[in-house]
């Protein structure tokens, strides 16, 4: 009960100081601040290869922006009542912060993750960040690197490369990416303690903008788990899962 009213009382937090900072918005200069509030409905969500819940979610959101400064709050509430019982209830609540440092063409982002699990029997842990940007080419191919802090105490890596199109009345993006975990890592989530090639993930996103400040998306994501020890350790190996949201901007 204390988890559930504690991600609840953050979440509505989060928005809320979103909320404020609108409202003072004005005062700062507009290519220095921005606040943006959105929600998704996904039919799956997969986070890292591991399904964690394939009969649907409302996922809202809200992230500051401050110069290079982004600070974030991501929720996950579960339509029905699988795995964790917990229909109409918030199974994951994130806090991200991170800086963006430009370096020529390329981007270093550093930050952290607090991840709180309501509702369910999963631990709350911290991770901390970099990636790594490469823009100016026919794709944008980046370097994700996250180590867990706390209950995990392992590595996870991400590589891949993203490409788009801005339209007239809408753009699009493709995005492909691998991941890798530590031994620590996989052990963790899958009880193997072993480095290995984890998943293979595939996002095709279309968005709508509407106007300035609001917009509309819709995506295609397929994710597969690549060893072989991983698929059989897990009862859901790979999926395609679909959604879409709508996004707010300040």
């Amino acid at each position: 009960m204390a988890n559930r009213v504690l991600s609840r009382l953050a979440l509505t937090l989060g928005c809320a100081i979103c909320a404020v900072c609108a409202l003072v918005g004005p005062a700062v200069a507009q290519d220095e601040f921005g606040v943006t509030i959105g929600a998704d409905l996904v039919s799956d969500y997969i986070w890292r290869g591991q399904v964690r819940n394939d009969d649907g979610a409302i996922q809202p959101w809200a992230c500051l922006k401050v110069d290079s400064f982004t600070a974030k709050v991501w929720g996950s509430l579960d339509l029905d009542d699988q795995p964790n019982d917990a229909q109409w209830e918030f199974t994951e609540v994130r806090f991200l912060g991170s800086y963006a440092i430009p370096i020529g063409s390329y981007t270093l982002d550093v930050g952290a993750i607090y991840y709180n699990y309501p509702n369910t029997e999963s631990g709350n842990t911290f991770e901390v960040f970099g990636t790594f940007t490469f823009t100016g080419v026919i794709f944008d191919p980046y370097v994700s690197l996250y180590y867990d802090l706390d209950e995990v105490e392992g590595f996870y890596a991400r590589v891949g490369g993203g490409y788009g199109q801005e339209l007239e009345t809408f753009n699009w993006a493709l995005d492909v990416s691998l991941g890798l975990g530590s031994s620590d890592y996989n052990d963790a989530y899958f009880g193997l303690n072993e480095l290995g090639l984890n998943d293979l993930r595939i996002t095709f996103t279309v968005t709508v903008p509407f106007s300035e400040q609001f917009s509309a998306s819709a995506f295609v994501l397929a994710s597969w788990l690549i060893d072989d020890d991983f698929r059989e350790s897990v009862e859901d190996d790979s999926e395609i899962g679909f959604g879409g949201g709508i996004s707010y901007s300040f």
